[in-house]
């Protein structure tokens, strides 16, 4: 389902199978997935983004989200409104993306994961636990960033600036 003025760039796949894969009898089966994707009203997808389909539930983008150009969105995640998702991103399985959330450049969210609405996670960093309301994430272990840029500049004081 897509809604009113939603604008889809070249190359972009929506609704493209989840590609759920599982063990039976030791053979790799492939699922293909049962839900289906809603776009809202004036979402923008960019060039050569993928959004799977939910397996069993849908993934829902919510109204007014931008998603940048290579961003690949997997299935059964909700995204809320009024989110952005900048080039390069990816997000497993079944995240929940909440209403004014910031995911910036090349930035991961691990399946299952929570952010909350306003949260942050800033460029080339992994969210691989739930982020609270209003917080932001850096880091290729996804900590507060605070606390990410003190521990940065601890290395750099021990070990020399290059």
């Amino acid at each position: 389902y897509i809604g009113n003025d939603c604008i889809i760039h070249s190359g972009a796949r929506i609704g493209a199978s989840s590609f759920l894969h599982y063990d039976e009898e030791g053979k790799a089966q492939c699922f293909l997935g049962a839900g289906i994707t809603i776009l809202g009203n004036g979402v923008q997808v960019g060039c050569n983004t993928i959004i799977q389909r939910g397996t069993i539930s849908d993934t829902v983008i919510e109204d007014r989200v931008l998603i940048g150009d290579l961003v690949v969105i997997g299935h059964d995640v909700k995204i809320g409104h009024d989110s952005h998702i900048v080039c390069q991103a990816g997000l497993a399985g079944r995240a929940v993306i909440g209403s004014h959330v910031k995911i910036m450049g090349q930035a991961g969210i691990a399946e299952g994961i929570e952010i909350a609405d306003y949260g942050n996670v800033l460029a080339k960093s992994s969210a691989t636990k739930n982020v609270r309301k209003g917080k932001t994430i850096s880091g290729l272990h996804g900590r507060e960033h605070r606390k990410e840029l003190k521990i940065q500049a601890l290395l750099r004081k021990h070990y020399g600036r290059d």
